[in-house]
């Protein structure tokens, strides 16, 4: 019986990894479909002028190259992910929504994904009406424009819909986080060209074969250092009274509370980069006109490898971990759930004191993880700035692939586990960017 089961579930997981590579070709299709009515050469002709710009780089990574090509999908999951974002920050702050959080059970859940996805449609809606401005701006259009803006807006918003939807699919019938997954095939898609580019370089001898060598080690250094902290924790341990169950006494027993050093996920490099990237392209806008040179000489200062940039991303970073340290780990609620089960810290006096040790715990914790999702952030960045040596790779971008296969590895191993029920086994997390 044990052997059948662990057939079927090995069986299950095949039909699973199956749907999930046949999902990623779907996207991959799509993000080579371009919309309808565009200039293609004048199309790569701005994205070659325009490829030490930092900004369209950023968004281009997380599409996995639709934006460049100007595709169905060229938004990308990212208005998901920023509604996504918005909605977690309010599920802590307005009451309401905080109670559906708490008290709504399944049905909580399933109000607030309406909600996210609404946002979802408004955010996409926006975004595709400045993507249609910016394409209209640079002369790319063979359309009229009228007929052009409206099929442009309706083409993207259907593409990040469709890119949605295609998530839920992934998290539902295949393995591992939709949303993750399709940002993960989108990243890995850009190494191939990366490498051939390096590749080239050597052969031309802008570079040497003794620096790839050193960028492949420095990658896998960063992969292994990334696992490491991920998988690090500080671990409590809780012991529970004995307890005298008729005329038996039952003996005191212990176990672990973890705590990661890494509590809350890429959450913050994602958010920090948002919010300097952000401005940084409302002052490309303004940067179009040659009355306003000053403002594009001040974009440079918040390009990747600036000084000030990484000034401001560490700051930010540090400070978005430490904010939702606190705002998704609260240390009073896990004191209050331990004593609930009895459970002691050795040496602690439960309620308030166990709470003031956890927020010890955590803030000393979290500190070191702001500083190990900065170093690895910037890290590409000083590289290429004051070694010049080229990478293959994006901080943020690995962090996002390394952090995701963790995820699905994680989920693979329950279904290999002797007598391991998949159903129950199966993941119901959120998006993996957002914990």
């Amino acid at each position: 019986m044990q052997k059948t089961s662990r057939t079927s579930a090995i069986t299950e997981l095949q039909h699973k990894i199956l749907f999930v590579l046949f999902a990623i070709l779907v996207f991959r299709i799509g993000a080579h479909i371009p919309l309808p009515g565009i200039d293609l050469e004048q199309l790569s002709q701005l994205f070659h002028d325009n490829r030490n710009n930092a900004i369209l780089g950023y968004f281009d990574m997380f599409t996995g190259g639709a934006l460049s090509n100007m595709s169905l999908l060229s938004l990308g999951i990212m208005p998901y992910i920023s509604s996504s974002i918005c909605m977690q920050f309010l599920s802590y702050s307005v009451p309401s929504i905080e109670d559906l959080r708490k008290h709504g059970g399944e049905a909580g859940r399933q109000k607030i994904n309406q909600y996210t996805r609404q946002l979802t449609l408004l955010i996409s809606l926006l975004q595709a009406v400045g993507v249609s401005k910016m394409i209209a701006a640079n002369s790319m259009i063979v359309l009229p424009i009228h007929q052009f803006y409206l099929l442009t807006v309706i083409s993207l918003t259907t593409g990040t819909m469709f890119m949605m939807w295609l998530g839920d699919q992934i998290t539902r019938y295949g393995i591992g986080n939709g949303i993750s997954i399709l940002i993960f095939s989108g990243i890995v898609s850009r190494f191939p060209e990366a490498f051939s580019k390096l590749m080239s370089q050597a052969k031309q001898g802008q570079t040497s074969y003794m620096v790839i060598s050193l960028v492949f080690a420095l990658m896998i250094a960063v992969i292994v250092f990334i696992v490491y902290m991920e998988r690090g924790q500080r671990q409590l341990t809780l012991t529970y009274p004995k307890r005298q169950q008729g005329r038996r006494m039952s003996m005191q027993a212990s176990s672990k509370l973890p705590l990661k050093i890494n509590m809350v996920g890429i959450l913050p490099p994602i958010i920090a980069q948002t919010l300097i990237f952000f401005p940084a392209s409302i002052i490309d806008f303004f940067a179009v006109s040659e009355s306003w040179g000053f403002v594009k000489q001040l974009r440079y200062f918040v390009q990747p490898g600036e000084p000030l940039y990484l000034i401001l991303y560490v700051g930010l970073v540090m400070l978005f971990t430490y904010y939702l340290t606190a705002l998704f780990h609260d240390s009073n609620e896990i004191a209050k759930h331990l004593k609930r089960q009895g459970a002691l810290i050795s040496g602690i006096r439960p309620g308030h004191n166990t709470a003031q040790f956890i927020d010890t715990v955590l803030s000393k914790l979290t500190f070191f993880g702001g500083m190990y999702l900065a170093f690895v952030s910037i890290l590409p960045d000083i590289v290429i700035r004051f070694l010049h040596i080229p990478l293959l790779f994006g901080g943020t971008s690995l962090l996002i692939a390394v952090v995701c296969v963790m995820d699905v590895m994680s989920q693979i191993q329950t279904y290999l586990l002797p007598g391991a029920q998949s159903a129950g086994m199966q993941s119901n997390s959120k998006l993996k960017l957002l914990r």
